[in-house]
């Protein structure tokens, strides 16, 4: 998953009484038992490894299948970038009070300030658009390939994932 820090916008929004604030909080308290849950996965450098793809390829499966299906579903995710610092990434599949399905992503990154202390901020957001791509082999995510039709099947190493806002913006790939 490519995770760039400074890279989020931080999005507070309201949807159908559900609201995801810029700490990670959520008004609304979420009883984990009735979700099916992944993980947690520790996803390292270089990803194109086979054992760094392989774990790629079940977070993948695992959020589209639950997205599609609208099954609960709660993955947890640490990465660590270029530099080493480390993200932990915590995905929701769940629907709101009003029925409408989305995914709920909480983000943690470790960032080195300029005074050298370490920092940890916090980002969510709220995907209400889920689009599978195509991901030819050796290319990293672009927002720009077509989407692959719901009703297709295919293996999860065959495309990515794009989480997107209301508004059709890319909030975050997988």
């Amino acid at each position: 998953m490519q995770l760039k820090t400074g890279v989020y916008l931080i999005i507070a929004t309201f949807l159908g009484g559900l609201h995801i604030s810029a700490t990670g909080d959520t008004e609304r308290h979420r009883d984990l038992t009735l979700y099916d849950k992944a993980g947690p996965y520790t996803l390292e450098r270089p990803r194109e490894e086979p054992d760094q793809m392989r774990k790629v390829e079940e977070i993948r499966d695992f959020l589209w299948k639950h997205w599609k299906g609208h099954r609960l579903g709660y993955l947890e995710v640490t990465s660590y970038g270029l530099e080493g610092q480390k993200t932990n990434t915590r995905y929701f599949v769940e629907a709101s009070p009003a029925g409408r399905w989305y995914v709920a992503i909480e983000l943690e990154t470790e960032v080195i300030t300029a005074k050298g202390t370490r920092a940890h901020p916090r980002y969510s957001y709220v995907a209400t658009v889920v689009d599978r791509v195509e991901l030819p082999k050796g290319e990293i995510m672009t927002p720009e390939r077509s989407p692959i039709p719901d009703n297709e099947t295919r293996t999860a190493d065959s495309y990515q994932i794009l989480f997107k806002d209301e508004s059709g913006k890319v909030l975050s790939g997988m």
